[in-house]
């Protein structure tokens, strides 16, 4: 029996999620399924039963679809298309296509609730502990990086987002060769290539980050 695939949907290079949407992708059982979407790219409910089989934990068909319900819910995967089942070129049956959204999932600090700021800000107070050993000459003001980090990450990643980079097929061919890390790796070498070639962010850091009299 042949089978032939139509696709329907074509993911972003990214995506923003906020805390919510990500720490619901960390639960064990609906991770498994977002990374075999991210390595397949498009799949069905048997696919996925299919390559669960291969593990430890092996999950039905209506875990599975439980599963990617969740992930449709939350925007983070999408009906794709169909795959089509052939016998003698007679359809004899259709199974739903189901995909990821983007390529890479972004978590954008803007959307970090108050509960979480508190913890962001001593992370940002041990970057700035390790900076400050890396860079002993220089003295480092907290409240002002906290700033910087909140308005410059969430600013230079809708610029990104309005960014047009599948505009030949040398540009599409690069882009589809990349694996997750990559676009991850992409898109934060713009982004912070990006901030330093921010007038405003300069200004603003050599604000917060002084060399010692």
């Amino acid at each position: 029996m042949k089978s032939t695939d139509i696709i329907t949907f074509k993911p972003d290079l990214f995506q923003e999620i906020n805390v919510e949407t990500y720490n619901a992708i960390s639960d064990d059982n609906i991770n498994r399924v977002f990374k075999l979407l991210r390595e397949h790219n498009y799949l069905t409910i048997s696919d996925i039963v299919t390559e669960l089989e291969k593990t430890e934990d092996p999950k039905s068909e209506s875990s599975v679809y439980r599963y990617l319900q969740k992930l449709v819910s939350m925007k983070i995967a999408v009906k794709a298309g169909k795959r089509i089942h052939l016998d003698q070129d007679i359809t004899t049956r259709s199974e739903p296509l189901y995909c990821l959204t983007a390529r890479a999932f972004i978590q954008d600090i803007k959307n970090i609730q108050e509960k979480d700021r508190t913890r962001l800000k001593e992370i940002i107070s041990y970057g700035c502990k390790v900076l400050s050993q890396l860079h002993p000459d220089k003295e480092l003001d907290e409240k002002k990086i906290q700033t910087i980090m909140e308005k410059y990450i969430s600013r230079h990643f809708n610029d990104i987002k309005e960014i047009q980079f599948e505009k030949d097929e040398k540009d599409k061919k690069f882009l589809q060769s990349l694996d997750f890390d990559e676009i991850v790796f992409l898109y934060d070498t713009i982004r912070w290539f990006g901030f330093l070639l921010d007038d405003d962010f300069r200004s603003e850091y050599a604000e917060a980050v002084k060399k010692k009299e």
